[in-house]
């Protein structure tokens, strides 16, 4: 049963990161396509904050 879990729990690691990494990869592209290159680069740069803020704007 132990290992049931702990494969249902690597499953749910494995999507979530999946989804986050194509959150991340759409908001990218639209910051390319807007031409908004500085908050790409901050963005780039670990600003996570502005990244929410992003998200929300783009509706990701």
């Amino acid at each position: 049963m132990c290992n049931l879990s702990e494969a249902l729990i690597e499953k749910g690691i494995k999507q979530g990161r999946s989804e986050g990494e194509n959150r991340l990869q759409q908001l990218l592209n639209c910051l390319l396509k807007a031409g908004r290159h500085v908050e790409l680069e901050e963005i780039l740069a670990g600003n996570e904050q502005l990244k929410q803020q992003l998200y929300k704007e783009f509706k990701l």
